[in-house]
């Protein structure tokens, strides 16, 4: 039966960032991921000589982010080219343009918001969960062009159709950062070495600081005695065959980093 330190179900953004850091933290770190690729919902797969990027387009971290994971375990997250340009559709003019035709010339009204927002202690940010990102700014303005510059990058980078869709906190959070690391409103770029190379890479400093990393494998059951984690359960290929009896590998551990949703099999509970 093998043994390790923690075993990370999942190898996404966060299942590889732990993997990586707690084997640099001289763990022994097995990371679980069901499908046969690396990164999760940012995945790239190769489709007829090309590498065809499914989830991940543009990296939002202006330093204290992966960038800052990357460095801890020793490799570096390169940073492509950054667009310093916002472009909006105007439905009425039916044309593109630029998000700073929207708001006046004369900044002091977005400078005010920006001052305000970078002063907000991040704790206060948690109350604006579940309120709407307008209410805010109209604390500080009511300029409309102020309003359309939030709530457009609200929309892109959420993904959402409407900017109430999702709470202000949500936005604030990641503009104050962006502002803070940056002087930026956004700051998106391109991974250098692309979606695929981002997790090789962490999956590399995962196994070079002696950590493994296993693909196509599924975890079936977090496996828990006497409310202490005892390890996990990977089934074996034949057990998905209909009419052959249920087999699986037992991994020790008394760590579980779950990125999933894995079903708990409590055995002997008080």
């Amino acid at each position: 039966m093998d043994k390790y330190d923690v075993v990370v179900i999942g190898a996404g953004a966060a299942g590889l960032s732990a993997g990586a850091l707690l084997a640099k933290e001289g763990k022994s770190v097995l990371v679980c991921e069901r499908s046969p690729y690396l990164g999760g919902r940012a995945l790239a797969v190769d489709d007829e000589g090309f590498t065809v990027n499914i989830g991940g387009h543009l990296i939002e971290d202006g330093g204290s982010g992966l960038t800052k994971i990357f460095e801890n375990v020793g490799k570096k997250l390169i940073h492509g080219k950054v667009n310093a340009e916002m472009p909006v559709w105007d439905h009425e003019n039916q044309q593109w343009g630029s998000i700073r035709d929207r708001y006046a010339t004369d900044k002091t009204e977005l400078k005010k918001v920006i001052k305000a927002l970078v002063n907000t202690p991040w704790e206060e940010l948690d109350n604006w969960d579940d309120r709407n990102l307008r209410d805010w700014i109209h604390q500080y303005t009511d300029d409309q062009g102020v309003v359309d510059l939030f709530e457009f990058l609200s929309v892109l980078e959420c993904l959402t159709d409407e900017p109430w869709d999702h709470s202000a906190s949500d936005n604030l959070f990641v503009r104050k950062m962006h502002y803070q690391e940056r002087r930026m409103a956004a700051y998106s770029c391109w991974p250098g070495q692309g979606w695929d190379g981002i997790w090789q890479d962490l999956a590399d400093a995962c196994t070079e600081h002696g950590g493994e990393v296993r693909l196509d494998t599924a975890v079936s059951r977090v496996v828990i005695e006497n409310r202490e984690v005892k390890g996990v359960e990977i089934p074996s290929e034949s057990t998905i065959l209909p009419g052959v009896p249920y087999e699986a590998e037992m991994v020790e551990t008394g760590c579980v980093i779950s990125t999933g949703r894995p079903r708990c099999a409590a055995t002997n509970p008080p």
